[in-house]
């Protein structure tokens, strides 16, 4: 955290450039937005003209989504081995109960299958 500011956190996010805080003194309640200042493209080439793009979120809902679902992804195949064990489990179980009894509407007799 810089200057009271947590910097955006997430798989793929990186944190690791300068960074420049702006403070500015104001009544209303606290609030910041965070940008990239890009001034060179993908090859390291000017711009020409700087461009700033705004991301991340002072949201805490938006930004703890954004957590869960990362936590979410990573424990995903875990998960889904487990559901797929407790289904086996359960055909299995169910494979070993008796079966059904078979009414015959036609004589109101019930059989066993």
């Amino acid at each position: 955290m810089m200057c009271g500011v947590p910097l955006p956190r997430a798989a793929g996010t990186c944190t690791r450039c300068p960074t420049e805080c702006r403070l500015s003194y104001s009544d209303a309640p606290w609030q910041y937005t965070v940008s990239l200042h890009v001034i060179t493209d993908a090859n390291g080439l000017p711009l020409g003209q700087a461009r700033n793009e705004q991301f991340g979120t002072n949201n805490l809902v938006e930004r703890l989504g954004t957590g869960l679902a990362d936590l979410i992804s990573q424990r995903l195949p875990q998960v889904q081995d487990e559901v797929d064990k407790s289904i086996m489990s359960t055909r299995a179980l169910l494979a070993q109960l008796p079966r059904p009894p078979f009414t015959d509407t036609r004589s109101e007799r019930t059989t066993w299958v």
